[in-house]
């Protein structure tokens, strides 16, 4: 009641300042709180977010939750996180986090899982970007203008300067995925812009995921050092048992990796994007590759031969061999 009765002294002290930009802002805040101006905007979000968007199973409809295996942050090399629920106890305690890791670790996925999460609990307001989003040919498009301009063109949209607002007030949690896939010529004008936003959205959590580039690193050193933990074979073949190839068994895998003979592709196991790459080898030759010189040949006639097949009228292509 006592906050009710300073927007409605906030109101009138406008209306008599006769400012009319303030009071389309107190409008259309009212308007907010009433019918949530970000619901379509974060919908979208939540359901574009959960469809792969990976070469191997782009088209196949494969959502990111259904093949999830929870995966582990490690935090200063001394906190363990199990990233199968939203974990308010470690954003809340550290803030700002970077995750830092090598290519097929996760982190991307790591990103959209903690967006669903964080959108079912409604712990904080989810807002995904990918960095290289923010470029528009040589120019930097700010986050809080590139939030704007992202809103579906069929709903209401909000005004910029709500929007604004909302950005100093309410409790946000970035996630700005691929800062290693930002052309090197742009990285610093737009790592300074994510450091000067830190400062417009201060109610707000923010987690970068990167490579482990020392130049990214150096650029938010302010930020807590995260890496993901490798796979446990368990977890691998939980992982594999969510795909399923053609027609090939993950069972059928499982039980080839396990005989002695097969006991040094263990090693790529430890790596999602690896375990997933092991699963579309054997499913096309049948067989698993021991060398890794081997496996990621396999890898490039099966991505190949997949391409193709994508086509209409597909044949089978001739290769020549040097």
């Amino acid at each position: 009641m006592n906050e009710l009765r300073k927007n409605n002294f906030r109101i009138c002290k406008i209306c008599l300042s006769g400012d009319s930009k303030k009071m389309k802002l107190i409008i259309e805040e009212f308007e907010h709180f009433s019918n949530h101006k970000l619901m379509p905007h974060l919908l979208s979000s939540y359901v574009k977010l959960n469809t792969s968007t990976s070469q191997l199973f782009r088209n196949k409809g494969y959502k990111i939750n259904e093949l999830y295996i929870p995966l582990t942050l490690k935090i200063l090399d001394t906190e363990e996180v199990k990233v199968d629920k939203y974990p308010a106890g470690a954003i809340e305690k550290h803030n700002k986090i970077i995750i830092k890791d090598t290519a097929g670790m996760g982190k991307s996925t790591v990103l959209k899982m903690l967006f669903r999460y964080c959108f079912d609990t409604a712990k904080r307001v989810p807002i995904y970007i990918d960095l290289k989003s923010l470029i528009d040919e040589e120019k930097i498009i700010p986050v809080e203008v590139y939030m704007h301009k992202s809103f579906p063109s069929f709903t209401e949209k909000p005004s910029q300067d709500f929007i604004n607002l909302l950005l100093q007030r309410a409790p946000f949690l970035f996630l700005f995925d691929g800062a290693d896939e930002v052309p090197d010529k742009h990285k610093p004008k737009l790592f300074k812009e994510i450091s000067d936003f830190q400062a417009k959205a201060s109610n707000s959590a923010f987690i970068i995921a990167t490579r482990d580039e020392d130049k990214i690193l150096s650029s938010f050193n302010d930020f807590t050092s995260a890496s993901i933990q490798p796979l446990k074979k368990n977890e691998a073949y939980l992982l594999l048992e969510r795909y399923q190839f053609e027609d090939v068994k993950a069972s059928d895998l499982i039980t080839e990796i396990e005989k002695p003979e097969n006991a040094s592709v263990l090693d790529f196991l430890k790596n999602p994007l690896l375990t997933t790459l092991l699963y579309t080898a054997y499913a096309y030759k049948k067989k698993v590759p021991l060398k890794k010189s081997l496996f990621f040949k396999q890898i490039y006639e099966a991505l190949y031969e997949n391409h193709d097949a994508t086509k209409i009228g597909y044949l089978t292509r001739e290769k020549n061999l040097v």
